[in-house]
Formats: structure tokens, sequence, C-alpha cells
């Protein structure tokens, strides 16, 4: 079950950059495969973790969005590793090797002599929201090298990256909306568009993981480009779902995000086992089986499985469920349920292991690419009257 809480952390930034470092150097030591692609994109998710917090320092001690040395350098290597992330994908993970020298030198070149507030990303974390996608969505959209690209921090910055590299375009901006979450407004220097505000032809492109309950940090940008003398038909919005704002958004919100178009890519379709191994094909790697079955699970579905009829079934919250499947394979079956990308989900599947090992849980196969895989266990509801025994 998804559980929000606002997991904000301080530390060094240095050490951060350390732990950036040494992800990008194994990546030399894995065979291609998908454990070599999914450790690229959680290298990749910790990057964007690192600068994402550098460039909120820099906005804490300006108060406003402004351009540096170190975002751009922040930015061009987050597009770098975007690189690596969508050549991997488009050769099916069957692309090994270490990664650029150059960029190991430019990620030790950059300045971390302060101290940053991160926290997990929520698209990365509890949503399934798989950075690939806005790799096809910019493919897709028809866009060209002649577009900026503006990421709203925290997750944006990283996604923006994404878009950037699949359309060959700058290295991308970043900005963070300020104020109430239901009413965000900008804050940021003029001059952090540059010369984009000269170029007649050229797109602009907001990128996020929204929008949310209000879709304010999303029409907080649209009204700044526009303030900006951008044209309506000029912005382009990569969210993460292709339905609107929710409930808190007012008539205006909702009018400017519907003008803008919008390009959204679903996990099935990255990984739909044409361009490269899906779901299924990374499950059956795993378990070292070749037919594996896959059925979605998701939104109280697995209830359809329990041995109890549907009267006495548990209570579900679809909304708020992970996405989980049940996989199938030589008469055994297993839950495969998304974890989290990045740390979040390397320290779920040690959760999932000390608890197996402790007596208290499934025995869990691996991670795979965000998604733990632990042995299904069949098993009636408890009722009022079971009793503890010794």
């Amino acid at each position: 079950m998804i559980v929000f809480g606002d997991h904000k952390r301080t530390h060094s930034a240095e050490q951060l950059r350390e732990a950036v470092l040494a992800e990008a150097e194994a990546i030399g030591d894995l065979p291609a495969g998908i454990e070599r692609h999914a450790a690229l994109v959680d290298l990749f998710v910790t990057a964007a973790e690192l600068f994402q917090g550098l460039a909120d320092a820099e906005f804490d001690t300006r108060g406003a969005d402004g351009s540096s040395s170190r975002q751009k350098l922040g930015s061009e290597i987050l597009v770098e590793l975007s690189r690596e992330v969508l050549r991997s994908w488009q050769q099916g993970f069957a692309r090994k090797g270490s990664l650029d020298a150059s960029l190991l030198a430019k990620l030790a070149a950059i300045d971390c002599g302060s101290k940053i507030t991160t926290g997990p990303a929520e698209g990365y974390a509890l949503y399934a929201l798989y950075p690939e996608t806005y790799l096809l969505a910019a493919l897709r959209s028809g866009l060209d090298a002649n577009t900026c690209v503006i990421g709203i921090r925290s997750i944006g910055l990283g996604l923006a990256a994404m878009v950037a590299a699949a359309l060959h375009a700058p290295p991308p901006i970043s900005v963070r909306p300020i104020g109430h979450p239901f009413s965000r407004h900008m804050s940021a220097a003029p001059e952090l568009l540059g010369s984009w505000r000269d170029r007649p032809r050229a797109e602009f492109a907001i990128v996020d993981e929204g929008p949310g309950l209000s879709g304010s940090s999303l029409y907080a940008v649209i009204v700044w480009l526009r303030r900006q003398g951008i044209d309506q038909e000029r912005i382009h919005l990569f969210p993460s779902h292709r339905g609107g704002p929710g409930a808190q958004a007012d008539a205006e919100t909702v009018a400017a995000l519907s003008q803008c178009q919008n390009h959204v890519a679903d996990f099935e379709d990255v990984f739909d086992g044409a361009v490269a191994p899906g779901l299924r094909d990374w499950i059956g790697h795993l378990l070292g089986k070749a037919d594996v079955e896959l059925q979605e699970i998701s939104g109280g579905a697995w209830r359809e499985h329990l041995s109890a009829p549907a009267g006495a079934w548990p209570p579900a919250f679809p909304a708020f469920e992970r996405r989980k499947f049940m996989a199938s394979a030589d008469g055994e079956r297993w839950l495969v349920k998304f974890a989290g990308l990045g740390e979040t989900g390397r320290r779920k599947l040690g959760t999932a292991k000390a608890l197996h090992e402790a007596g208290f849980g499934a025995q869990p196969a691996g991670l795979c690419h965000g998604f733990l895989v632990e042995r299904w266990i069949d098993a009636g509801r408890l009722s009022a009257k079971a009793r503890f025994v010794e």
C-alpha cells in the first residue's frame, strides 16, 4: 500500500557524490542484461537526487531560481547518463562496458562543499514511474533539438534530462515553483531562459511527474513562460499520465494545461518486448524459467486469488495500491510488486530478506528493475478465533 510521508534528509553533498561515483564505476563490472540496465537507471536516479539538492541549495541562497556553472554541469552530466540509458534500452539491454572516463571526471569535478536536503522522489518510490517512459514520449513528440527543456524539481530535473537526451536538445534548466501546494508561483531570474526568448521557432517543454491534485506547479511555469513572451502553442507538457489535474485545480489551470500539447508514454509501451525485454522476460531471467505467465493483480484484483469466497475478502483501497502482478511458472507462483527504483528498491529487498530469515515474510527471489519478486503464499484470512500458539 502507498503510504505518504515527507522523508526529507539533510546530508553532505560530497558523500552523495561519492556514492554516485561508486555506482558509476561499478557499471563496468556488470554483464549485458537487465541487471546492468537497472543499475544504470539507479545511478541516474541517485545522480538526479544529488543535482536537485544542489540546485535547491542555490535557490535557498538566492531566493530565486537562476543559472550557475554548477547547475549547467549537473544538467550536462544527467543528459549524458540519460543517453547511456537510452542506448541501453534501444539495444535491448545488450550494451555492456564501463562508462566514459570523461563522465566520471565531470562527476568528480562537481563542487559539493555544502549540505543539501533531498528525499526519495514519489514517482520512483511509489508510483512505478520509469524514466525510460520519458525517453519514448520525447521520441514520439515530433520535437527536435530546437527545444528548451524545463524540469520542475525535484523529480522533473532528471526527467527533463531524459527528454533533452532523446531530442538531442541542450541540457535542461530547472525550476521549483513555490507557495501553497494548490497555488504555486515562480521565483526565477528572467535571464534563466537566456537566448531562448529570442528564438521565434523554438519550442518549450515542461517536464514533471504531475499533474497532481491542483496542477499548480505546471501552471506556474506556463504562466511564467507566457510572461516571457512565449506563445501558448509553443509550450509542450511531459507529464506522467494522461489525466488532467485533480479536484483542487481551478478553471484557469485546467484550461491552460488542456491547451498545451501533452506527450506521455506508458510502461508497457517502453518494455513491450519489441525494442527491449519486458517484465515477463525480467522475471523469467531472475527465476531461471523460460515460460513465465504474468497476470496483473493491482487495484484489489489480488483478492480473486485468495482461498476465500468474495464475501469474505478483505477490504482494498485500489487508488493507494502499488502496481503488482502474479507470476506463474512450472506450478509455482510469485508475487511481483513494485518496490521502488534506486536506493528505495534496494532497501526494501534487504527488508524482505531480513523478514524471511526471521520467519515473518515470504521468500524473496530478488529485485527486477524496481519490482520485488517474492514467493506467493496461499493462505486463508485470520479469523476472530485465531490464537497464537507456542
